[in-house]
């Protein structure tokens, strides 16, 4: 016969039940994923960069975050046009007398910009940078250049004038007064390499934002697909649409970025190279794709084709997902977007 009542065994059991589901929420609590996280200004933005970890590996995601922080460091120490040591400001000073070696990470980034503006006809163009040292969007002190002084820019403006030497790794210029800069570029490489220092330490999880374009890798700490937020490019409080991804990268080229207003027009960073002044045929694009070398300059490209021969290019390309907004609000998007939506986008 048992020494314990029916109301002693009850109590025992309900005790029991208790300790079981504080030691269980204990050991949840213990193994439950924290996000490290860090911010710094580099290539001209501000960058973030996320690492969700169990406890035990928060030390190794900071110093994960670091080796990001040094590859973007070194990217922008080879292909900055404002560093005057730099591979870019090295070609901008030589390269239209003699061919200027130059590394290998930056001569491959110089191959693919080029590649891509044979992709689009010239819509994407490093060369632009003749044109685009005219402008200035400081709001202390805007510079708009004259119809003259774009004109005479203009005529170094062509991606098929600079010379690459891929045996030797050197670039040279067929005009004096070329430049290029990287910028439309650059920033998906960065990227790149930061999420490449990420996953070498060891971490499948991670989201790497270089001033609104962004790198999702993996999930969450809530393991879950990253959300990333799409700007309203005219009511900046407000979203677009917000999408879970994982493994995609997710950028965004809008005239809201970097501008001015005079005289009630709005003059913003995204020049057409083939212009030389701001591209006006849409107001905000994004990409999606899980390919960050495809991503590189994408965006932007899209942006200065305009919506028709924007998603004719997407349509040729595997893998790519896009959302454009032109200047009267209407949106173009591909079947991802709609899916994202719930609901069928115009």
């Amino acid at each position: 016969m048992s020494p314990f009542s029916k109301k002693d065994r009850r109590i025992l059991l309900f005790l029991f039940l208790a300790v079981l589901v504080v030691s269980v929420a204990a050991f949840l609590r213990k193994k439950a994923w924290v996000e490290v996280s860090r911010e710094f200004p580099r290539i001209g933005t501000l960058i973030e960069i996320k690492i969700p970890c169990p406890p035990e590996r928060e030390k190794d995601a900071a110093v994960a975050i670091q080796d990001a922080r040094d590859e973007i460091s070194r990217l922008e120490s080879l292909m900055s046009a404002y560093l005057p040591n730099s591979d870019i400001s090295r070609v901008n000073k030589s390269a239209a007398r003699e061919p200027v070696k130059i590394s290998n990470e930056t001569f491959g980034v110089v191959q693919q910009a080029l590649a891509l503006s044979e992709k689009t006809e010239g819509a994407f163009d490093i060369t632009f940078a003749s044109v685009g040292k005219l402008w200035s969007l400081k709001p202390e002190a805007p510079r708009i250049p004259t119809d003259e002084a774009i004109r005479v820019a203009l005529s170094l403006v062509n991606y098929k004038n600079v010379i690459l030497d891929e045996k030797n790794k050197t670039v040279r210029f067929a005009h004096e007064g070329m430049e290029i800069d990287l910028g439309g570029i650059a920033k998906a490489t960065a990227i790149e390499w930061a999420v490449n220092a990420i996953k070498k330490r060891g971490f499948n999880d991670a989201l790497v934002n270089a001033g609104g374009d962004v790198y999702a890798l993996g999930l969450n700490a809530n393991r879950r697909p990253w959300r990333v937020g799409i700007l309203h490019p005219r009511e900046q409080s407000k979203f677009i649409t917000k999408i879970d991804v994982t493994n995609r990268a997710v950028f965004t080229s809008g005239d809201y970025e970097r501008f001015v207003d005079i005289g009630g027009k709005r003059y913003h960073h995204i020049l057409d190279p083939r212009t030389g002044r701001p591209a006006d045929k849409c107001i905000s694009v994004t990409v999606v794709t899980p390919d960050l070398q495809t991503v590189r300059g994408l965006s932007a490209s899209i942006f200065i084709l305009g919506p028709d021969e924007g998603m004719k290019l997407i349509r040729r390309l595997p893998d790519v997902e896009a959302l454009i907004v032109t200047p009267d609000m209407h949106i173009y998007a591909t079947e991802f977007f709609r899916i994202q939506n719930g609901e069928i986008l115009k």
